[in-house]
């Protein structure tokens, strides 16, 4: 959960502000980095927060949703949603459950 906006923090929504507004550092200020999302704002006429925000989009897509509050959820509720999420039973490609 993340305390400024109150609600539970999305891979996927990062991924699409990191895709859309990643060179004005949207998907940092997201996920609670603000001194990264600062220098992405003071750099961003020189084109490489855009290159960069590209690389932040393909470890985003990559990373599964428990990686991903496992590193960008540090509070409490958060915490517990992630472990709600991995006692269900998850199916694979296969439709296997694991």
């Amino acid at each position: 959960m993340n305390s400024i906006q109150g609600q539970e923090l999305n891979r996927e929504k990062a991924l699409k502000l990191a895709l859309t507004l990643g060179w004005l550092g949207g998907h940092r200020f997201y996920t609670g980095q603000t001194v990264s999302a600062v220098a992405y704002l003071m750099f961003f006429w020189t084109l490489i927060p855009g290159f960069l925000s590209l690389v932040d989009a393909a470890f985003l897509a990559h990373m599964s949703d428990d990686d991903f509050a496992d590193e960008f959820c540090s509070l409490p509720d958060c915490a517990m949603s992630s472990a709600k999420n991995a006692a269900s039973p998850k199916e694979s490609s296969l439709g296997l459950t694991a």
